[in-house]
């Protein structure tokens, strides 16, 4: 066993396959529980909370586990993608927005999809906005580009409550317990 103290780096480079893994696996065999990959992530990311030097947590926003993980996940701000958490700024139907998708931000096999007006006006099926949504993975993963899932509610003008439901193909863990 090696005594090497780890960088943010490190983890990042440890945790990129694993993040990987985790997303096709919740693709591919949804479940309650999430992938095996997923809970070592988590692990992974608790280790780096307590391990990293407080000065390096400071300087990366590392506040807590939750934010080590953000951290330590792949990052891509050149397209959307699931097997990253990535943000594009773009327009759609005359719209400049600004996209986040984080696969696993809430949930073991759904993403957080933010769809925000860069100019904060209202959008076709949101007059703040702003709207945040929970698409399933493997819905997502039908989509060959992610962009195309954004056009349909853009150009549909699918209602926040139309996009919720189709959001909702499993039940979260803990509305289960009811």
């Amino acid at each position: 066993m090696s005594d090497r103290i780890l960088t943010l780096n490190d983890y990042r480079a440890d945790a990129k396959p694993l993040f990987l893994a985790a997303v096709d696996t919740a693709i591919r065999e949804p479940s309650r529980e999430g992938p095996l990959e997923l809970s070592r992530l988590h692990d992974m990311a608790h280790t780096c909370f307590n391990t990293l030097a407080a000065a390096e947590r400071t300087s990366c926003g590392i506040r807590c586990p939750l934010d080590a993980f953000g951290a330590i996940v792949p990052h891509d701000t050149t397209g959307l993608t699931l097997h990253a958490w990535s943000q594009l700024r773009t327009t759609i139907g005359g719209f400049d927005v600004l996209l986040r998708l984080r696969a696993f931000a809430l949930m073991p096999w759904h993403a957080h999809l933010e769809i925000r007006h860069f100019q904060s006006g209202p959008l076709p099926f949101s007059p703040t906005g702003y709207q945040s949504l929970y698409p399933n993975l493997a819905e997502l993963a039908e989509y060959p580009d992610l962009l195309d899932y954004v056009r349909e509610i853009f150009y549909n003008h699918r209602t926040p409550a139309a996009i919720a439901a189709t959001c909702r193909a499993a039940p979260a863990p803990q509305l289960a317990l009811f």
